[in-house]
């Protein structure tokens, strides 16, 4: 016997069940009746051909297979969002827009005040929202759902518009009282080390040069944030390969001293990257270059640019 269509009114209801772990809360949350929440339910587990819901413990619980619908419920909702903040212009001041942005500690650091700047200049009608990131660009989308993204490096970013707005050197960042400049590869590699690993981060391209020379670096600390490595350097012999815009940071806060590397490896390049189904949504247009913008302006004013390097 064919399964009646289900509508997306009742998907909707199933998302509110499931989000809750009751009818009688849902029906309330809905402003609905619970009697039509229920018959809902019912139409939907006949639909699916799964309970979607067991008791356990006095309360409602999903099932996997309902677990999985969801994620995907989640998904389907922030696509939806996606639309509905979709307009034909965006003006800044006057159009209300809330953006959700994936950033790490180094993006925040290094894009905060202009982000800052932004909101202020927009007044009330803009605001933000940051996650860091977990995973590859498209596990956090699906998982949390944002507008706009900080990418290191980026290489797979299928189903994302993408636009490079930053590049820079790698520098050595070290306590000149207790750790000489390291001068050659033989120093270097032999010398400990901090390692920053944000998550989702790939191998490094500090790692990967040594490893065409058939060298290892010793690395005694991993740390999920940059905004860590000044805390493990400082007062101690460790060595720690960072961006330049983060060591500078670390300089100006801590008695730390900056080298730069002798041997070459790829800049590490910051890319915003935001959903296609964002692609004609004026206010990421506008925020993308509003950011793109601010980089440029730091780079004609020369304070991006490799300062020398300090004496010791």
């Amino acid at each position: 016997m064919p399964v009646a269509p289900i509508s997306l009114n009742k998907l909707l209801m199933l998302d509110e069940i499931l989000a809750c772990g009751s009818i009688s809360v849902a029906a309330s949350r809905l402003n609905r009746t619970q009697p039509s929440v229920s018959k809902a339910l019912g139409d939907l587990r006949a639909f699916y051909g799964d309970p979607l819901l067991v008791r356990e413990g006095g309360g409602l619980v999903p099932t996997p297979f309902a677990k999985g619908l969801m994620e995907a419920l989640a998904s389907w909702r922030r696509k939806g969002d996606g639309l509905l903040s979709m307009r034909n212009e965006f003006v800044p001041g006057t159009s209300r827009r809330h953006f959700v942005i994936r950033a790490s500690d180094y993006h925040l650091s290094a894009f905060g005040p202009t982000l800052h700047e932004a909101a202020l200049s927009a007044g009330a009608s803009l605001s933000f929202e940051f996650i860091s990131p977990i995973g590859t660009l498209q596990e956090d989308f699906r998982q949390m759902g944002f507008d706009l993204a900080f990418k290191v490096n980026a290489a797979d970013t299928s189903g994302f518009e993408v636009r490079s707005i930053l590049s820079e050197s790698y520098v050595i960042l070290f306590d000149p009282q207790h750790q000489r400049r390291p001068v050659d590869i033989e120093t270097f590699a032999m010398a400990d080390f901090v390692l920053a690993s944000p998550a989702g981060s790939g191998p490094s391209a500090i790692d990967r040069y040594l490893r065409r020379l058939g060298r290892r670096r010793r690395i005694c600390f991993r740390v999920p944030r940059l905004s860590d490595v000044a805390q493990f350097v400082l007062g101690s012999s460790y060595l720690s390969v960072v961006p330049e815009s983060t060591a500078k940071c670390a300089v100006s806060t801590h008695a730390l001293e900056i080298a730069p590397l002798f041997f070459d490896v790829p800049k590490v390049t910051t890319s915003l990257a935001w959903p296609t189904s964002r692609a004609s949504d004026p206010a990421v247009e506008w925020l993308s270059e509003r950011l793109a913008s601010a980089v440029t302006s730091r780079m004609d004013s020369g304070q991006s640019r490799s300062q020398p390097p300090v004496s010791t």
